[in-house]
């Protein structure tokens, strides 16, 4: 006796849809470059990202730039503010108040590498 085998199709995944005030039971998306689905696998969605270098406010002063950004662990969506407290040229050394979104200010930076949990 042969067997056959079939893929999944949309009934294996959805049993029922119900569109009620406008709230349906699935959405169209984008799916990145060279992903490679199945019907019916569970995916993500991203939401929110993290710039990966700082932007000067309006009326900044100074060549300094923040570049190499990423999210910690315990970031929180909103902006980060930097504001220089001491800078000498020679030899460079600087010391920069680092708040949060909250207003939390967080351990302050230096012109080394700056690392926090946020």
């Amino acid at each position: 006796m042969s067997s056959q085998n079939e893929g999944n199709n949309f009934r294996d995944v959805v049993r029922w849809e119900q569109d009620e005030a406008g709230r349906l039971s699935r959405e169209v998306v984008t799916v990145a470059s060279g992903e490679s689905l199945s019907m019916g696998e569970v995916v993500g969605k991203v939401t929110l990202s993290c710039p990966t270098t700082g932007t000067p406010a309006d009326g900044n002063t100074g060549g300094g730039t923040v570049g190499s950004v990423t999210a910690g662990a315990k970031a929180i969506l909103g902006e980060y503010q930097i504001k220089c407290l001491t800078f000498t040229d020679s030899p460079a050394d600087g010391t920069f108040e680092v708040t949060n979104p909250d207003g939390l200010r967080l351990p302050d930076a230096t012109l080394a590498a700056y690392t926090s949990d946020q």
